[in-house]
């Protein structure tokens, strides 16, 4: 088993190639597995190339040579070659391969147990069975087999991409001064756009590590080797959005990455995102869409355009996209709360609750699904089990102003506006930002007769929420109590040309 040809040696460099590409499948951090990605992993999905030529090496003869003629790889090929050659070592890697890009790794593990068997001294045959690993998650196992592939002195080219490999496994197990060790040694041996590769992977680890600067000047140095690099581009953005702060910055990164990988679903999810941030709505609705085509069975484009829909108040739309979230996981919590939603505005109560219900079903202690119930019971005047609902949020530890606020609200309802209004006061005095309890103790104040603390707390309101219709209308309305007429008809008129209730909060007055 030791012969070895030089066209072996060049075969064998365009396995590492390969195993390299599919190392690139293998993310720093992990979404839920109930859950779509969320975008903060910046992978990006490069499929294994499948042309037979690339796999096959001398070891696995004229058979090997004789399947590749029409170079791809012909239904069950690689089997027969392994029942035609059953010692043959390089058969296995080469069924190994094939399993990798039909994402069987555990297949893929036990073809390169096989070659190892049959070669112990093979470098190359531990390489690949640790980026097997790596693609199944088992990251305490791909290091074992990275060290031991070490350990047979590779060449220096196979030794950077042992040593990259390395450096995400030791991400993943939360090593951090040893992968970023591997990824410098990794520099030492890789050229060309396998070293910028190294460079995107050590800038998300940097990313990951808090140190943003350095994972920027890293990101830099892998665009300056490959332009298309998608993983840079992306994090790029992200960088100049989420931690500069520059979304104008971070848009013509993403519009590099759609331009490089028309494909990529988290490129044209982020762009849409940026989009939003820069009022480009139209523009943003294009690029959900753009990812809704890429991702047609993923939830990410379904939740992102919501979003969108959710804003521009086009509840139907809304409500269409987390039914087919809701298909795509069934078993999610969090989309039935958000479908919850869409069908309070559309006024559809009975879907809510029936949504709400779900959620608490499956996950049954997460107190802002008990908001929820309390909302939709609010709206159907089921005022008592509103209040049960509420002070069951409250104490599974949703403590925050807005449940607080729709408390209040419901006492104000029932008429008890001492109660309300010391609710209320421990809404603002939690969050004086959230302008919603402003308007509620306005409403309090006015039920009361106290017209000019109505005003106060309304005025208050639109400081944080400008230009609202409703609370213009709801103002004047006070100045009319008030006998400032004046001041009512510029309210009216400011309400003509002000917006409908946009933002989306939880009153039972809500617009």
């Amino acid at each position: 088993m030791s012969y070895m040809s030089g066209r072996w040696l060049m075969k064998k460099k365009i396995l590492i190639a390969v195993l390299g590409i599919a190392f690139s499948n293998v993310t720093i951090g992990t979404a839920g597995k109930d859950m779509p990605a969320g975008g903060d992993t910046f992978s990006v999905q490069e499929k294994l190339p499948v042309k037979f030529t690339q796999y096959f090496s001398d070891r696995a003869g004229k058979d090997a040579e004789a399947a590749s003629e029409k170079n791809v790889i012909p239904t069950g090929a690689a089997d027969e070659l392994v029942y035609r050659r059953p010692g043959n070592e390089g058969i296995y890697m080469l069924r190994g391969l094939v399993a990798i890009n039909q994402h069987k790794y555990k297949q893929a593990i036990k073809d390169y147990t096989k070659a190892i068997e049959l070669n112990p001294d093979s470098a190359l045959a531990y390489y690949a069975r640790a980026t097997a690993y790596s693609l199944e998650e088992d990251f305490y196992a791909a290091e074992q087999d990275y060290n031991k592939a070490l350990k047979k002195n590779p060449e220096p080219e196979m030794r950077g991409h042992i040593l990259l490999g390395r450096g995400v496994a030791y991400v993943q197990l939360g090593e951090t001064e040893s992968c970023l060790n591997d990824f410098d040694e990794a520099l030492k041996y890789l050229k060309g756009e396998e070293k910028g590769k190294v460079y995107s992977k050590r800038g998300l680890a940097y990313l990951l590590l808090g140190e943003m600067d350095k994972s920027y000047v890293d990101f830099e140095k892998a665009l300056s080797i490959n332009t298309k690099d998608v993983i840079a581009l992306i994090s790029i953005a992200d960088l100049q959005w989420l931690h500069y702060h520059a979304p104008e910055k971070a848009l013509p990164f993403l519009d590099r990455a759609v331009a490089a990988d028309s494909s990529n679903l988290l490129a044209w999810m982020k762009r849409g995102k940026v989009l939003l941030d820069l009022h480009e709505d139209e523009k943003a609705l294009t690029s959900f869409n753009k990812g809704h085509v890429v991702g047609e069975t993923d939830g990410i484009p379904y939740l992102l355009r919501n979003m969108y829909y959710m804003q521009h108040r086009r509840f139907t739309d809304a409500r269409n996209d987390l039914t087919h979230l809701i298909s795509i996981y069934p078993n999610n919590a969090y989309f039935y709360s958000k479908r919850c939603d869409a069908s309070m505005k559309l006024h559809d109560f009975g879907g809510a609750l029936e949504d709400i219900r779900k959620a608490i079903a499956l996950e049954p202690d997460k107190g802002y699904y008990y908001m929820m119930l309390g909302l939709v019971y609010s709206q159907t005047e089921r005022y008592d089990e509103a209040i049960t609902a509420f002070e069951t949020a409250i104490a599974k530890g949703h403590k925050k102003a807005d449940v607080y606020n729709n408390l209040g609200y419901v006492y104000k309802l029932k008429g008890n506006y001492q109660k309300a209004l010391d609710i209320l006061n421990k809404a603002i005095e939690m969050n004086p930002g959230y302008g919603e309890s402003y308007r509620s103790r306005g409403e309090v104040y006015a039920e009361m007769g106290e017209y000019e603390k109505a005003v106060a707390d309304i005025t208050e309101f639109l400081k944080i929420n400008p230009n609202i219709a409703s609370a213009l209308l709801m103002r004047a309305g006070f100045y009319d109590k008030l006998g400032k007429k004046e001041w009512a008809e510029k309210d009216r008129k400011a309400a003509a040309l002000g917006k409908k209730d946009g933002i989306y909060v939880f009153s039972p007055k809500n617009d």
